[in-house]
């Protein structure tokens, strides 16, 4: 544990004692093999942490044009990711470089033996680049992401497994 002493006020002169608790480093722990053998053979598994509780960006990120989370030189992603969970909530965000035209559409509850989905469900992405509002996480739900920016144009379903409020998200994912 560490202990800062911090000076405040100009005419005050006091000084106030902060305490440091340390934080472990978020390890997030491959997929098991049992959860794997739950889904289709084209259905991925991955797992976000919350970005508000965690301050990890590594652990709230996700790239479905590489399939990989945890990136950290960036020598893959070249920190372009897909898709955000948990800044400002429990919800997705796909607005993540600064030409993004990203859009993100909540197609509801379903599973993927069930999913009725086609071309005409692809969201249009914005003309020019914007903020796509985030979208509420809710277990059982299908999302459809669709990701554009200068270097990318791909399609990806995505359906909640599991949440934790507060803390993460097990999704399943494959590309369109």
């Amino acid at each position: 544990m560490k202990t800062l002493a911090i000076v405040l006020g100009l005419a005050l002169s006091s000084c106030v004692t902060v305490t440091i608790e340390p934080v472990d480093p978020v390890v997030l722990e491959p997929a098991s093999p049992e959860l794997m053998a739950v889904y289709p053979e084209d259905v991925r598994v991955g797992e976000l942490l919350s970005r508000r509780k965690y301050d990890d960006y590594d652990a709230c990120t996700y790239s479905f044009e590489h399939g990989v989370q945890l990136d950290p030189d960036r020598s893959i992603t070249r920190n372009d990711w897909d898709i955000q969970f948990g800044n400002g909530g429990d919800v997705f965000d796909v607005t993540m470089v600064t030409d993004d035209r990203s859009r993100i559409v909540d197609l509801g509850p379903s599973t993927w033996a069930d999913l009725d989905f086609g071309p005409h469900d692809v969201p249009v992405p914005h003309a020019e680049p914007d903020r796509e509002p985030t979208v509420a996480v809710r277990v059982g739900h299908i999302y459809v992401v669709r990701t554009v920016d200068g270097e990318t144009d791909i399609t990806t379903l995505l359906r909640v497994e599991s949440l934790v409020p507060g803390d993460r998200v097990t999704f399943t994912w494959k590309p369109y």
